[in-house]
């Protein structure tokens, strides 16, 4: 048994697919550059772990093991980094009281938050909609915010493209 090519090929897998993780990410952020950049590191790195997983592999099936292993590992490392970066924008819809609507929503602004606030009708009387626009690394914050203000407040998160005009053009 040669622990070194398992250890190499464990590693290349985290490397590989945890940069596949951040490039699928990063393309839907919008920027397709670096998630082309991104594809090429991963294709040679993807060479060089298959190649060394299919030399011998029929006397040698362990390998297939790490190769599968950094894998799941590589994803889930992906997803742990991208959740740090946290590129792109959230877009909030917050659902509140009516008279907290106004309150949440000043002192959202006076955090500098972009918000916009109109009355819906919910199943019990009027209701405020808050409609707030933020990089995704600002998400939880705001959410504690608002939380803060009107424990009963409903929000729903989306990841959000600007397409034209807003808060910061």
């Amino acid at each position: 048994m040669n622990y070194k090519i398992y250890i190499l090929i464990f590693i290349t897998k985290i490397i590989e697919n945890a940069l596949g993780t951040l490039r699928v990410i990063v393309i839907s952020s919008g920027k397709k550059w670096i998630g082309s950049i991104l594809n090429g590191i991963i294709s040679i790195i993807w060479i060089i772990a298959t190649g060394m997983v299919l030399v011998d592999v029929t006397k040698d099936p362990l390998k297939i093991v790490f190769f599968c292993l950094g894998s799941i590992i590589g994803s889930y490392f992906g997803s742990l980094v991208e959740e740090k970066i946290a590129l792109g924008n959230n877009l909030l819809v917050a659902i509140v009281t009516y008279n907290l609507g106004e309150v949440i929503a000043k002192e959202l602004r006076k955090e500098k938050y972009a918000v916009t606030c109109i009355i819906g009708n919910g199943i019990n009387g009027l209701k405020s909609v808050l409609f707030v626009m933020m990089p995704r690394k600002k998400t939880q914050n705001c959410v504690s915010l608002i939380s803060c203000i009107d424990q009963n407040a409903m929000i729903i998160s989306e990841c959000a493209t600007t397409l034209k005009g807003g808060f910061n053009s």
